[in-house]
């Protein structure tokens, strides 16, 4: 894959490719097939189609000119969403895709995104939700009353669209709503209707680590890095003191693990941090190894079996809606819910008496790997925080 990612950076950041000039047929096949595998159809359309192969020309194109469409509808009801909001005065910010793809990307059809993620202020935010329930989108979850979540309240629907309300940035390590938007507030006034570059590589870094950094594709973290790092300059030095003060795995060392995609000069001290970028390499690598259901996982954690541990996996006994969204039975009687529950429960069980006699090497080695990028974390915040 070093190729691959080689390949994409040369994209990003020239907007073509001396490395695709160099391949042979055979090879250019197979930096399609990686493509299709990563779903980056209309980023070789649209930057390649010229050159590729013809074989995959066709679909390239289909695929390229669906996600136009699709973007294109998507930016004119997005825009009708903002404007409701602004006219009954909800402050917000749209972040991830819903920024990205229209104000970053140099076309909104390179960055797929399925939801439109917005930041509401935590005291606004399921007012906004109701607000916009009144207004035509429903729950997802086909409940009356809305679930907060970890952060963010139930996926509002209308039509082919849908919105997530949250009231604070995803997996976002210590951080407080109110911290978040103190931040905000703090950058110049003509940017406080999106987030600053420090902000969206944190962001990103933060959401790469979602699930024990198994929720983002390799491929995606270095496309919306490289776009961010094309589109603004970065101040390095704020970006290492709110990783410190939020423990998050600091952007540059993620996306450091992959030297091959960026140009030469454009990531800080990537000598001093070669190391730990290696380390966080090696912890993605495994994690594209791994083949287990999400049980597995589960009862393979180096923390399996603590009272912390225990808790977390009850936590969704507590409520009955919890089981009716889990499920997708909004309308599931008492009776039905116990079911549910105890279907639940003998499945886990499985998993749980499974690892008592065979623990998985594979996830075993991958928790190894992310305890050591989460000392990394510890590491570099103390070390930062002794220099403040």
């Amino acid at each position: 894959m070093n190729l691959f990612y080689k390949l994409l950076g040369e994209i990003v950041f020239t907007g073509a490719s001396e490395t695709w000039s160099a391949l042979n047929g055979d090879d250019r096949e197979l930096m399609c097939e990686h493509a299709e595998k990563e779903k980056l159809q209309p980023l070789f359309y649209r930057c390649l189609h010229t050159a590729l192969p013809e074989k995959y020309r066709d679909t390239f194109r289909r695929k390229f000119q669906a996600e136009a469409s699709l973007s294109l509808r998507g930016k004119h009801a997005f825009e009708n969403v903002c404007t409701l909001l602004k006219k009954n005065n909800f402050e917000f910010i749209p972040i991830k895709g819903a920024d990205l793809a229209y104000r970053i990307y140099p076309d909104a059809a390179l960055r797929h995104h399925q939801d439109w993620d917005i930041l509401f202020p935590k005291a606004q935010c399921r007012a906004a939700a109701e607000f916009l329930e009144q207004n035509g989108w429903v729950p997802v979850s086909g409940l009356e009353v809305l679930d907060p979540g970890e952060h963010h309240y139930d996926p509002l629907i209308k039509g082919d669209f849908c919105i997530e309300p949250h009231w604070n940035l995803p997996s976002f390590g210590t951080a407080a709503p109110d911290e978040i938007w103190e931040e905000i507030h703090s950058a110049p006034e003509n940017r406080h209707a999106f987030l600053s570059p420090e902000m969206n590589l944190l962001l990103l870094s933060a959401h790469a680590s979602t699930a024990d950094f198994t929720h983002l594709a390799v491929s995606k973290i270095l496309l919306d890095a490289g776009f961010i790092l094309k589109h603004d300059s970065i101040d390095w030095d704020k970006v290492r003191k709110l990783s410190a003060k939020w423990k998050i795995l600091r952007p540059d060392i993620l996306i450091g693990a992959w030297p091959e995609f960026f140009p030469e000069g454009i990531l800080p001290e990537q000598e001093k941090n070669a190391k730990d970028a290696q380390t966080v390499r090696d912890m993605f690598r495994q994690r594209n190894r791994v083949n287990a259901h999400a049980y597995e996982k589960v009862m393979n954690q180096p923390e399996r079996f603590s009272f912390g541990w225990l808790l977390k996996r009850l936590k969704i006994y507590r409520n009955p809606d919890n089981i009716r969204r889990k499920y997708h039975q909004p309308a599931a009687s008492a009776l039905q819910v116990s079911y549910y529950i105890f279907k639940d429960l003998l499945c886990k069980a499985g998993f749980f008496f499974g690892s008592l006699f065979r623990r998985n090497p594979e996830v075993i080695d991958y928790y190894r790997k992310v305890n050591e990028v989460k000392q990394i974390i510890e590491r570099t915040a103390r070390n930062e925080n002794g220099t403040i």
